[in-house]
């Protein structure tokens, strides 16, 4: 019995020798945790608390198309003048067309000019606006901007349109005209597309894009047109309208009222505004 005796008091003694560095490091691993604990407890904090703030802020946000998606089409079932398919060329009397650009195309040919004819831009990154060119269909009584001659009155799918600036011109005249756009007769209401900053916002699933800020452009005298139309108000035109200011102006610039919502960011700053309200 004396050996294990002997064997059971040297463990306690061992055990007592090391106790104090075994409280030290309990000691030390406890203050780490919480000090741990109480910079993620702060972080956390400070999370909810700048969150809470910005969903305060009675911020709203301008939204902005995906382009990259493809065109905005309506349904029309008859065209008010002789039409061609932008992507077959054939002759159509009813189909779809994009009121953003100009196009029109066949209801089943709508996903090939999706893939294979570019939309207006809303935002680019280069300061050289080039016309955006679309072929054919152009408005009656087009006259050539380089040799001011009658152009788009031939049958099928002749001839130039600029989507930006509206002006008409002949294939074979197209490389005498300047390859600079400037945004035509209405250049002063309407933002340049390398003036508009987009960002995506929303969560997954939902994301879109919305405008971020717009820059102001060199032009002289200039003052922006946010046309703004309200669907249940007036006599159900509103749609029309809007359609003919896509057209005419960046389509960033053309929103009913119930798509501006509250966004907890940044305000799109703009210079001027001209406000334009369809009431009853």
């Amino acid at each position: 019995m004396k050996a294990p005796l002997t064997q059971l008091a040297w463990e306690t003694k061992q055990r007592l020798e090391t106790s104090p560095q075994l409280l030290s490091d309990y000691a030390s691993q406890m203050a780490l945790v919480y000090l741990t604990a109480t910079v993620f407890g702060f972080i956390v904090s400070f999370l909810v608390a700048k969150l809470y703030r910005r969903l305060r802020q009675p911020h709203y946000e301008i939204p902005a198309r995906d382009v990259s998606k493809g065109h905005r089409w309506c349904i029309t079932d008859i065209f008010p003048q002789p039409t061609y398919c932008n992507v077959s060329g054939k002759h159509i009397i009813h189909g779809v067309f994009c009121d953003s650009c100009g196009i029109c195309v066949e209801e089943h040919l709508a996903v090939e000019a999706n893939r294979t004819l570019l939309c207006k831009s809303l935002a680019t990154h280069t300061e050289n606006r080039r016309h955006h060119w679309i072929k054919g269909n152009l408005p009656l009584c087009s006259v050539c901007d380089v040799c001011h001659t009658d152009c788009g009155n031939r049958p099928g799918l002749g001839d130039l349109r600029c989507c930006w600036c509206n002006r008409t011109i002949h294939d074979k005249c197209v490389d005498n005209l300047s390859a600079v756009c400037d945004l035509g007769t209405y250049r002063n209401s309407i933002i340049p597309p390398s003036c508009v900053k987009l960002k995506l916002v929303g969560f997954k699933g939902r994301r879109h894009y919305v405008v971020d800020c717009v820059r102001r452009p060199n032009i002289p005298n200039w003052n922006p047109l946010i046309v703004l139309a309200n669907r249940k108000s007036g006599n159900g035109n509103s749609e029309i309208v809007l359609q003919a200011f896509r057209r005419l102006l960046n389509p960033v610039q053309v929103s009913t009222n119930t798509s501006f919502t509250r966004y907890p960011g940044n305000t799109p700053f703009i210079d001027c505004l001209v406000m334009l309200r369809l009431v009853r």
